[in-house]
């Protein structure tokens, strides 16, 4: 295949796979963030205690900003994307296996305000929102890989039904000093970081969730891991 034609498959492909993106409705970024309101994200407060020992507290603190949080005797244990069960359940066969008996109890606060990345990015999901968090502050919580993810069309989905508003934002005019461009967060903005058409032929965030879902259609609640 000769130059001019392979260029030309090439802008093709870009075309479809841009209007793939672009396809994407706000109702649909809603449903996707939805999911997450189950599930324990950076931000929430969860506390764990034994009811064998009369209630006692095992830890209670705020899920870092990595999705994890520190236990007696085990360390540090993801649980972001996890519901409480889930986390009980697995808390559970880790004392287990270390000789503790236990009857855990999990329970999870919301912090006060918060907002949710989805897309290309690697720790998609609800985190909560301090005062004065900016768009490129929370897109890069969410750990994009600029290989994979499109930073030049991010999109913000903020207020539900006639007050629905919809921006697009270019992080590469905040890189070159644009900070009025650098719009601050709402509680319940939704951040959309759309694939690259390269991205999205070799994206490994993309694979996993492809392979994980097909694995197990059912992980959708406990695990968030396939929310496009």
């Amino acid at each position: 295949m000769n130059a001019p034609r392979i260029r030309t498959c090439l802008t093709a492909l870009a075309l479809v796979l841009s209007a793939a993106c672009a396809s994407t409705s706000n109702d649909y970024l809603r449903l996707q963030a939805s999911a997450y309101a189950d599930t324990i994200s950076p931000g929430d407060q969860v506390t764990v205690t034994d009811r064998m020992t009369g209630d006692a507290v095992f830890a209670s603190m705020r899920v870092s900003v990595d999705g994890t949080m520190d236990l007696p005797a085990i360390g540090s244990v993801h649980v972001a994307g996890l519901s409480a069960e889930r986390l009980r359940r697995e808390l559970g066969r880790q004392y287990a296996a270390l000789d503790i008996p236990t009857q855990l109890h999990v329970e999870r606060a919301f912090p006060g305000a918060t907002f949710t990345v989805i897309g290309e990015v690697q720790r998609e999901g609800r985190f909560a929102l301090e005062p004065g968090t900016t768009v490129s502050q929370a897109v890069a919580m969410a750990k994009p890989d600029p290989a994979y993810a499109d930073l030049f069309r991010i999109r913000i989905v903020r207020g539900v039904g006639a007050k629905e508003r919809s921006v697009t934002i270019d992080l590469r005019r905040v890189d070159m000093g644009d900070r009025a461009h650098d719009l601050v967060l709402s509680d319940g903005d939704i951040l959309f970081v759309p694939v690259t058409a390269f991205g999205r032929a070799v994206s490994p965030v993309r694979a996993e969730r492809v392979g994980l879902s097909s694995s197990n259609p059912n992980r959708l609640r406990d695990d968030a891991n396939d929310r496009r």
